[in-house]
């Protein structure tokens, strides 16, 4: 956004928008299969440059895929096959990968988990090779007999992908197995030395973000190993030999594991590897044309991972938490304890083979998942547009009845009757769904964006001119909107139109799509319908920061310190006195004239990286009111969340949005979108839901208010104003926002000038992802947190 109007030209390659994923659907595979997964398709600038695919799978236990199609690839050093396999890196130009792709395929061992797919794409170069777990790439320097210190300054001196290189740091058992199986050298300089040290064995990390980590305090390959640092030292050493051996190599004599060596005894060095990773230098630019995305398969239950023993639910020992509710299947030699006081909260548990739960105490319970209104949300959307939800058999003709063509969907229909509203389906809606045909043979239809557990249905009847309801009717769910199964036949539904009807079905459905067939009714079918839906947990994968005012471990009601829960430390401090209010449980009020959360900078989502932001809040400033800030104040580097006032957005006629009547608003300075909402219902004074993401693959926005995506938007760039139409909202340029702290209730710049630094805003809760998520994953966050607002 611009706050002095500064003409200029920018120029760019419009061939970077058109890098992206396109993902294929989710599948379920059975035990024993082998399945076609393609439709994963590279969407590169051109087919002559070769590009870097890695391709590899999470949750699974025995679960492998194959790559039948080959021609034209080949694999990076360490990878020895096409088939069978788990993880793979391999390069080609696009179409012969779009060709690998379409011929995928998963084969699902003896146990059925939920698979998860995970692709990167990324430019190709022959000297790097990839490494899918920590997602940093590694190059081997054949050097022979470098000293180790000519060694660390030849690593620093390398860039890629707009990073600065580093001599490799080993600090995981996982980052060992790919120095080993995919780097070809032996007896290689690695980043750790106790030159330096006041103490000889007190041995540190010597490169890249771990710099001065220490590993151990004594020489030996296990004493004085620090607890939780990673050591890997060959027998007998270290052993700092006439303590001038200050500096360690890898792949000892062609072995797994280190050694110390003096910085000049290098007869036997062979060389040395760079490491670079997108978290060095902090606050550079972040990793250039790399893009990710992932698919889920089998994503109905949850499985116990094929790593015996297990004790406590968590995302390391059991697949796919997040749906949990659906069912928990304990795999062959798993066990799971429930501990004292827990409740575990599942629609079934599966015991495969030996699998068993444990139950501590008679305080550990175990609740089967049954269809009631416990954490559950109704859903029944006022738009029928990005997505469709909605589907009749007939609707009445407003004019000729039941002649003609139907009247069609009424979106947000306001309260009044006479006009064309026999397609309102929603609850609460002004009329309802009128069918054009009073028959056995009317359908009314409601789909969810993804596969959900549903448990009951909302029905109501005719609202203006009453005297119409739907009195007893049969109803299907199905996860394809093709194959139909019957919950329950000729159920009664309402005796009158004016009440709500819940009905829950006999147990909770595993469903997409929702219909009800009318088979008895009064006066004329007319009918408004909403679905229950079981809450699932927020979404975990690619959380970074989560701030929540309701949760005691994260804020006590008191002090300064608001507590990331996350487990990444990105914790705030409360700054100017915020208050607690304990209703909604827990939110804090920043006064609009000091107050702010101050916060640290969190590095994975700056820069080109995709990333998700979500806040709760409620106003009536009445001003431009700024919710996030995590850039700085500078054309592309700059990241805001704003709540804009009616005129609050441009300076004059020929520099405002087409209509000013406020919106929410994502600034990056320069490239701004704005979705249009009422002032009026932004400051409202209630309750309401604010997300974005920003996805690096193709430079583009969403934006979500109340559980719905913005279809339209207007964008400022640099100069002007203009109005975008088609989701997700591609920006004119890539941005790199600046590493700063993050601040809630403050921002470094107002916006356009306007409403101040400071925030008169209710916050109790932020959320922030590393990763853009997808709308169905935002309106399952949305879902599960609505009704502690009273949504």
């Amino acid at each position: 956004m611009k706050r002095l109007l500064v003409l200029f030209l920018l120029s760019y390659s419009s061939a970077s928008l058109g890098q992206m994923i396109t993902t294929p659907a989710t599948q379920s595979i059975e035990a024993g299969t082998t399945v076609n997964v393609s439709d994963f398709v590279v969407n590169w600038a051109n087919n002559t440059e070769s590009i870097l695919i890695s391709l590899s799978l999470e949750y699974q236990s025995t679960a492998t895929f194959s790559l039948p199609t080959t021609t034209g690839l080949t694999r990076n050093y360490g990878y020895n096959s096409w088939t069978g396999i788990n993880t793979l890196v391999f390069y080609g130009t696009r179409d012969n990968i779009n060709a690998a792709l379409a011929a995928m395929t998963v084969t699902m061992g003896s146990v059925k988990t939920a698979v998860k797919i995970n692709i990167e794409v990324s430019p190709f170069d022959v000297s790097y090779v990839y490494n899918p777990v920590n997602k940093h790439y590694y190059k081997y320097v054949a050097s022979s007999q470098i000293s180790y210190t000519n060694a660390r300054t030849a690593a620093s001196s390398n860039t890629f992908l707009g990073k600065t290189g580093y001599l490799v740091t080993i600090t995981s058992q996982s980052e060992q197995d790919f120095v080993n199986n995919n780097i070809s050298g032996s007896n290689i300089w690695i980043a750790i030395t106790d030159e330096a040290t006041t103490t000889d064995g007190t041995w540190k990390l010597d490169g890249g973000p771990e710099l001065g980590t220490i590993i151990k305090t004594q020489n030996g390959p296990t004493a004085g190993n620090i607890d939780g640092q990673y050591n890997n030292w060959c027998t007998g050493e270290p052993n700092g030999a006439n303590h001038s051996e200050d500096y360690a190599v890898a792949k000892w004599n062609g072995g797994t594991c280190w050694n110390d060596l003096s910085n000049t005894n290098t007869s036997a060095v062979a060389g040395y590897i760079v490491e670079v990773s997108a978290d060095f230098p902090s606050g550079s630019t972040y990793f250039t044309g790399v893009y990710s995305t992932y698919v889920v398969h089998n994503n109905d239950l949850a499985y116990t991972l094929a790593t015996a023993n297990n004790s406590t639910l968590s995302s390391a020992n059991v697949s796919n938490v997040p749906n949990i509710f659906g069912g928990l299947v304990i795999n062959d030699g798993n066990t799971i304890t429930l501990n004292s006081s827990s409740t575990f909260n599942t629609n079934k548990v599966v015991l495969n083979g030996t699998g068993k739960m444990i139950l501590t105490d008679n305080t550990s319970k175990w609740t089967p998942g049954a269809s009631n209104l416990t954490n559950t949300f109704v859903h029944s959307p006022s738009t029928n547009s990005t997505p469709s939800y909605w589907s009749v058999t007939s609707s009445w003709n407003n004019t000729t009845g039941s002649t003609g063509v139907g009247d069609s969907f009424y979106e947000n229909a306001p309260y009044s009757g006479g006009v064309a509203m026999h397609y309102t389906p929603y609850l609460n809606s002004p009329q309802g769904w009128s069918a054009q045909f009073n028959n056995t043979s009317q359908y009314l239809t409601l789909n969810y964006p993804v596969p959900v557990y549903m448990t009951g249905l909302v029905t109501q009847g005719r609202a203006y001119n009453g005297g119409q309801w739907v009195k007893s009717a049969n109803i299907d769910v199905s996860l394809d909107g093709s194959t139909w199964t019957n919950v329950l036949s000729n159920w009664a539904l309402n005796t009158n139109s004016t009440d709500a009807v819940t009905t829950l079905f006999p147990s909770v459905v595993y469903a997409k799509y929702v219909r009800l067939n009318p088979t008895d009714w009064t006066n004329h079918i007319t009918m408004r319908m909403g679905v229950i839906i079981k809450s699932n947990p927020l979404v975990a994968d690619g959380l970074v920061l989560q701030l929540d005012a309701g949760n005691l471990a994260s804020y006590k009601g008191t002090g300064t310190t608001w507590t990331d829960l996350s487990g990444n430390g990105y914790h705030s401090t409360l700054t100017n006195g915020p208050t607690y209010n304990i209703a909604n449980k827990g939110f804090l009020t920043f006064d609009g004239v000091d107050d702010y959360a101050n916060g640290v900078a969190i590095p994975s989502t700056s820069g080109n990286n995709s990333r998700t932001v979500m806040v709760w809040y409620k106003s009536t400033a009445n001003r431009n009111t700024a919710l996030l800030d995590k850039g700085e104040v500078t054309d592309d580097k700059a990241e805001q969340l704003f709540l804009v006032y009616t005129n609050g957005a441009g300076l004059d006629a020929g520099n405002s949005p087409p209509v000013n009547n406020g919106g929410i608003a994502v600034c990056f300075w320069g490239d701004d979108l704005i979705y249009p909402i009422a002032a009026s219902t932004l400051f409202d004074g209630n309750w309401h839901f604010v997300a974005y993401t920003y996805d690096n693959s193709n430079t583009s926005v969403r934006i979500c208010f109340d559980g719905n995506f913005a279809s339209s938007v207007y964008h400022w760039n640099t100069s002007a104003w203009s109005t975008k139409t088609s989701k997700p909202f591609v920006l004119a340029r890539t941005q790199n926002t600046t590493n700063n702290p993050y601040l809630i209730g403050q921002s470094r710049g107002a916006f356009w000038g306007k409403g101040g630094l400071y925030s008169n805003a209710n916050i109790p809760s932020v959320q922030i992802y590393n990763r853009a998520l997808t709308e169905a994953e935002i309106l399952n966050n949305f879902n599960a947190t609505r009704s502690r607002y009273g949504r």
